[in-house]
């Protein structure tokens, strides 16, 4: 699986648990939800995804500060 597939594209951080998903259904980790409401006409409500918090979970995502 891309490494896209487990990072927000807003803030490019990987996602972490929780994860949430918007009316428009971007998946957002709780520390860009706030944030993503602002960013999204879409975001007025969040729900949680248990099954993209898996995923993410087991995901393995290499630091973007290793050299």
């Amino acid at each position: 699986m891309g490494r896209a597939l487990f990072t927000y594209q807003a803030c490019l951080d990987p996602l972490k648990p929780p994860t949430f998903k918007c009316e428009a259904g971007h998946v957002v980790c709780g520390s860009c939800r706030v944030s993503h409401g602002q960013a999204c006409g879409c975001a007025a409500t969040t729900i949680a995804c248990p099954d993209v918090d898996a995923f993410v979970r087991e995901a393995k995502v290499p630091c973007p500060h290793y050299h």
